[in-house]
């Protein structure tokens, strides 16, 4: 052994100089230290540790002035192989492998994805393209690049997201709405979720009851359009319920149904538009001015009529638009809803056919139903024939009401015609036409003849009346109903009866026995429940004044009335008595009493009663 006992210099190991370097034993480094490392060629350090490569290639040349080349391993590059994976991925040791960056690809990070860069998307090469690796040229012969989406994202570069609902709970496949794409949109409002049949909502969560999805389309319940995922994820996730099985529960009780929502605008075989019923199997027949109802069947708008609802008025009538000046306006119209209105062409009721059917005429809102009329060929308005109007459903004739709509009852069209009273067609009788019934009443001119009809259809006529009205009950059809204070069958005698009337010398005598107060009467208290009384001549009494006073009495002391009926000596031989007011007696002209086995002798009041003072006077 020669030098330095603590080594040996003719020995070289990579723990002297890291094994790139010798011992500067000969002070060439001028140093006079003997543990300084004289490098190889392109190391540098202390301890020669510098690789001229950085251990990742081979030096390939250096010159004299120290400029160097590197044959890089294939995951380096760069002058000293100092950049891994051509600073697109970093380089794994273990594996020997380049984990690329988002965005990069390929076994050295050099395919770029671009856009491929999000945090839900991996850039990747095809199949194809990594089979078709040249490793003798570290290159692809044919590249193809992919962006690799996580579960529930899609796009291009997996920036849409899926509105499926997660957990298992989607009955639908992710993918994109290409309409929404192309108006521009976000990339986040792009997904969807396309549902299975018999499943709807954003996220195809809620599923849809029996739907013939030919003429309809299953919709979630208002409000949860969005779908229920999100919710039954919490559920599960909340450990507060329970174990599995109250949780399993609890998603079971928060489930709900859609509906089918019935295509109402597509036309259908019956050549009427959409269907209708739950699901949506029923078919609806044409319907021109109302809506399908559950049998498919037309119900009609208000005042419209027709298997088709295509009759306006109710079918019996046409609509009139009215021109209004100064005088002729609304206010000549009946108004909604109904009142009284004789239902022809001047008084219907106005009708605002833009709220009830949506439609005008130029600039008119407002016409009326002008009932028993139609349109001709030259689109005007014409009276219906007799055979057109036909019978009605209550045996009438005609109809009446705001739209028509009101059958008129039965009338005859000579004697009276139909009246709307708000709610019926009344046969309102024609009260000024001389008619052919005569009177029963002795008073009445032989020959005068009756005015007016009455009756359910006015068929009846109306008998002579001069201080009454014609009865319209059933059963006085036709007679004179006497105002308060006359009688006789035409009302001829006032305060007085039939009885009353006299013949002296051929001529008859009406036999008035008062004349009529029309308000002498308290509220109700008087004839007929009003306030007119008969004021009656001296020596007659009674409502009608047809009662005579049995004798002549003082009437500035007494008054003459109608006995009671149920007296004992009621009509024997009087109906009536005199009552004398207090003090007052006397008896009649001996001629006028009765005889003394009478029940009663009578009064006339014409004597002052004496003072009586232990005793009472003298009782009838």
């Amino acid at each position: 052994r020669k030098g330095d006992p603590r080594r040996d210099e003719n020995l070289r190991t990579p723990k002297v100089c890291t094994g790139a370097g010798r011992r500067d034993e000969y002070n060439e480094l001028g140093t006079g230290d003997p543990e300084a490392c004289i490098c190889d060629m392109g190391f540098e350090g202390d301890n020669c540790e510098i690789h001229p490569c950085n251990y990742r290639g081979t030096l390939s040349y250096i010159d004299g002035d120290g400029v160097i080349q590197c044959a890089c391993d294939r995951e380096f590059s760069g002058p000293a192989c100092n950049v891994a994976c051509n600073s697109n991925g970093d380089y794994d040791v273990a594996t020997g492998l380049c984990g690329c960056y988002p965005g990069w690809t390929g076994k050295l990070c050099n395919v770029q994805c671009p856009g491929c860069d999000g945090p839900h998307g991996t850039c990747s090469l095809t199949v194809q393209s990594e089979n078709s690796w040249i490793d003798r040229d570290s290159v692809y012969a044919n590249v193809e690049i992919v962006c690799v989406c996580e579960e529930l994202w899609l796009g291009g570069n997996c920036t849409v997201p899926c509105p499926c609902a997660r957990g298992g709970f989607a009955r639908g496949t992710c993918g994109i709405d290409e309409v929404k794409r192309a108006e521009g949109l976000p990339d986040e409002e792009l997904g969807l979720c396309v549902c299975e049949v018999g499943f709807t909502a954003r996220d195809c969560s809620i599923p849809c009851p029996e739907c013939n999805y030919d003429n309809g389309v299953c919709e979630p319940p208002a409000g949860m359009e969005g779908g229920i995922g999100e919710q039954l994820n919490l559920i599960l996730a909340d450990s507060t319920l329970g174990g599995d099985d109250a949780r399993a529960a609890a998603v079971q009780a928060a489930y709900v149904t859609g509906s089918c929502d019935c295509k109402m605008e597509q036309g259908n075989f019956l050549g009427g538009l959409g269907y209708i019923g739950s699901s949506c199997s029923v078919t609806c027949m044409p319907c021109e001015r109302g809506v399908c109802v559950e049998d498919g069947s037309c119900q009609c708008l208000l005042g419209i009529g027709g298997s088709r609802c295509n009759l306006e008025c109710s079918g019996h009538g046409v609509l009139v638009f009215p021109v209004f000046n100064s005088t002729y306006n609304d206010t000549v119209f009946d108004v909604l809803p109904g009142v009284s209105g004789n239902g022809d062409m001047l008084s219907s009721g106005l009708i605002d056919v833009v709220a009830l059917y949506d439609m005008t005429v130029g600039n008119e809102t407002q016409a009326y139903c002008a009932c028993g009329y139609t349109r001709n060929k030259d689109d005007e308005v014409v009276p219906l024939t007799e055979a057109q109007i036909g019978v009605n459903t209550v045996g009438g004739n005609g109809w009446t009401g705001v739209f028509c709509e009101v059958p008129c009852d039965r009338c005859n069209k000579d004697k009276g015609q139909c009246l709307y009273d708000g709610t019926s067609g009344l046969c309102d009788c024609f009260m000024d036409i001389i008619n052919t019934a005569t009177s029963a009443s002795t008073l009445v001119e032989n020959g005068l003849k009756g005015v007016g009809f009455t009756g359910p259809g006015c068929e009846i006529p109306c008998e002579p009346c001069f201080n009454g009205t014609c009865s319209d009950t059933a059963g006085t059809y036709g007679s004179c109903l006497c105002d308060p204070g006359y009688a006789d069958a035409a009302c001829l005698i006032e305060c007085g009866s039939p009885a009353s009337v006299m013949t002296l010398d051929g001529n008859q005598i009406i036999g008035s026995r008062g004349k009529v107060n029309l308000t002498r009467a308290a509220p109700g208290m008087g004839l007929l429940g009003t306030r007119a009384v008969c004021e009656c001549q001296y020596m007659w009494t009674g409502p009608l004044c047809s009662h005579p006073c049995p004798f002549p009495y003082d009437e500035d002391h007494g008054m003459c009335v109608v006995k009671d009926p149920g007296d004992a000596d009621y009509d024997n031989p009087w109906t009536t008595e005199v009552v004398c007011d207090e003090g007052w007696t006397g008896l009649p002209e001996p001629e006028l009493r009765l005889d003394p086995g009478s029940l009663s002798r009578g009064r006339n009041c014409s004597v002052p009663c004496q003072t009586c003072v232990y005793g009472t006077g003298p009782k009838d």
